[in-house]
């Protein structure tokens, strides 16, 4: 999200494009050292290949009253945020939006569209996965998923606060939390970030 005020791009190219032409100017917050929005900064500054001015918050909040206030420019906000780009006046802008496909926000341009490819962020909040041996007659419906997250009622509940339900992944958990460990460590790693 950025305050239009603040950054003169009408969209995420634009936007890129300025980080890349004036560095170190934009004052981009987080909600703390080490955390998955810092991490999303520093590796869209790698992708990018641009150097703004991280800022590290004590929580995503204090970052957006400080980017709707104009104190700094921009902050990667989880999309339980995004009713603030409706509300305020004059209202944030979202300027890319995660992933490959723009489903969640379809007005939005996502970064692999606006020339940053492999950018792609997501903060795992809950996994469940069973047995690899267990029998498939034995699976659990949609309906037995632990907290009903099958249930459609219960998936639109968790859409409206910006989280995906994702009951179909063929990915093995461990292979994907191995994955992010080894991403998000490497990056830390590259800019200094400690471990602990």
């Amino acid at each position: 999200m950025v305050n239009p005020k603040n950054i003169d791009a009408k969209d995420l190219a634009g936007f890129l494009a300025l980080a890349r032409k004036s560095p170190g100017t934009i004052n981009i917050g987080s909600s703390g050292l080490g955390t998955i929005p810092h991490l999303a900064i520093e590796l869209l500054q790698q992708r990018n290949r641009h150097k703004t001015h991280p800022r590290a918050y004590r929580g995503g909040g204090q970052a957006l009253q400080d980017m709707l206030a104009g104190q700094i420019d921009a902050t990667f906000a989880p999309l339980s945020n995004r009713g603030v780009l409706r509300s305020v006046r004059p209202p944030a802008r979202a300027r890319g939006g995660d992933g490959q496909t723009r489903g969640d926000l379809p007005d939005v341009p996502t970064f692999a569209e606006a020339g940053v490819p492999d950018f792609e962020v997501s903060n795992l909040g809950t996994a469940c996965s069973r047995p690899r041996r267990r029998p498939t007659d034995r699976s659990m419906s949609a309906r037995r998923h632990p907290g009903g997250a099958g249930r459609e009622d219960i998936k639109r509940i968790w859409a409206e606060q910006g989280a995906r339900v994702d009951l179909e992944s063929r990915r093995p958990l461990p292979i994907f939390v191995r994955h992010e460990v080894e991403r998000w460590s490497g990056i830390a790693k590259a800019v200094n970030i400690p471990m602990d």
